[in-house]
């Protein structure tokens, strides 16, 4: 069984792809460098990135896909699922000699169904985080004029909030923060840009457990403590309903929503 491992990146999957499409291999995995694990039973093959490759490719798949489909595919790389397999078997299905010249395709089979459903339903769950941070993700005004987010999403999302956050707050600097992946999005009020490797000081770090460390100012302290007061105020103990709470604002992103800080100061 031959196994493609690529670099993890988006263009080194293209590469990837581009490589099982067309070059005649039968390819029983795709996967990135840090997951992969030798087994007796396969060979690898190391994929080196080659972006005009991925370039061809996102090109012949802008053509032959409709947007929601192309956009289905980065979404399933984004969602860090270990579905570069699944992905290759949905765009062979998609670019299939039957559905080029409009002939009639074949009933489609259990395993093409269950190729669709895995690309769509994982492609929504992305959608889907995304639409919650939208709503979830909370600013808080550090160091003079700069609002900084944490989050930890399930998805690597990061980039697809950018449109978002940059037309909300178009006049401000800001950076949101993805803590679990060390990656963040730094907008100087001007335009946005990716960066990795990104790690909190020690004081940041604390401001994020409730401390007063100092990199807050008076008036975005006042602010969060008035959100949290209103927060508790509006809060009718007769009609709480965790179940239903915990439905439309999972536990797992309650950790940097202001209202449920601890107030240590």
């Amino acid at each position: 069984m031959l196994t493609y491992v690529y670099d993890g990146s988006l263009e080194g999957l293209f590469t990837a792809l581009y490589e099982g499409l067309f070059s005649g291999e039968e390819v029983a995995e795709i996967t990135e460098d840090r997951r992969y694990t030798p087994t007796l039973f396969s060979t690898a093959k190391v994929i080196a990135t080659d972006p005009e490759k991925a370039r061809k490719l996102r090109r012949f798949l802008r053509k032959r896909l409709s947007r929601q489909a192309f956009q289905n595919l980065v979404y399933c790389y984004l969602s860090e699922s270990g579905m570069e397999k699944t992905i290759l078997s949905y765009i062979k299905l998609l670019v299939s000699p039957g559905r080029k010249t409009g002939g009639n395709s074949p009933a489609p089979t259990r395993d093409i169904m269950a190729t669709i459903d895995a690309i769509t339903e994982t492609a929504k769950k992305v959608a889907y985080e995304v639409h919650r941070f939208h709503g979830f993700l909370r600013f808080r005004r550090v160091y003079g004029d700069l609002y900084y987010a944490p989050i930890e999403p399930d998805h690597n999302i990061i980039a697809l909030l950018i449109p978002h956050f940059t037309a909300r707050y178009a006049g401000q600097k800001w950076f949101i923060h993805d803590r679990r992946r060390n990656l963040g999005a730094y907008y100087d009020g001007r335009e946005c840009r990716l960066v990795s490797g990104v790690e909190i000081n020690s004081q940041l770090a604390a401001s994020l457990q409730g401390e007063n460390t100092g990199i807050e100012d008076e008036e975005e302290m006042l602010c969060r403590e008035l959100w949290q007061e209103y927060f508790t105020s509006t809060t009718l103990e007769e009609r709480r309903n965790e179940k239903l709470q915990r439905q439309h604002m999972p536990a797992r992103y309650w950790k940097y929503l202001t209202e449920f800080e601890p107030v240590n100061r």
